[in-house]
């Protein structure tokens, strides 16, 4: 999925806005962007198998995959990463 962060003078707004009818991987793809866009790390998520479909894998591409997260998980991970990244580009 592609977001955009859209920066005005009061503020930023991420596009496509979160839709909670979308599925739980195309949140995921959301939030994975958003946090792609922040860090510059690329950053994937797919099911892990189709019949677990409520479990998911996060993916930094070149590094390193965690398997087999469930939905608050694989968010909870993601968030991980965008922090870290974040972290990492304000020190270098």
């Amino acid at each position: 999925m592609k977001t955009t962060r859209i920066t005005t003078g009061r503020g930023s707004h991420i596009v496509p806005p979160l839709d909670q009818d979308w599925s739980a991987l195309l949140k995921l793809e959301w939030h994975a962007s958003i946090a792609s866009m922040d860090t510059g790390l690329e950053i994937r998520v797919s099911q892990t198998d189709k019949s677990f479909p409520s479990t998911y894998m996060v993916t930094i591409v070149g590094a390193s995959a965690h398997s087999d997260c469930p939905f608050d998980a694989a968010w909870t991970l993601i968030n991980g990463i965008a922090s870290g990244g974040r972290a990492v580009r304000d020190t270098t």
